[in-house]
């Protein structure tokens, strides 16, 4: 693996897992990824 290969890795890594994004509520694109594979309900049971 290339110096900028290694370097390209690093930065996808930190945009998708550390960046906080400003449209997506100073979220992460992981954090956001992660509430639409499992998603949390909040919904009150039925009885």
């Amino acid at each position: 693996m290339t110096t900028v290969e290694i370097a390209t890795l690093n930065w996808v890594n930190w945009w998708n897992t550390k960046r906080l994004h400003e449209a997506l509520g100073y979220r992460t694109l992981a954090e956001i990824e992660a509430s639409y594979i499992h998603p949390k309900t909040t919904a009150s049971a039925t009885v």
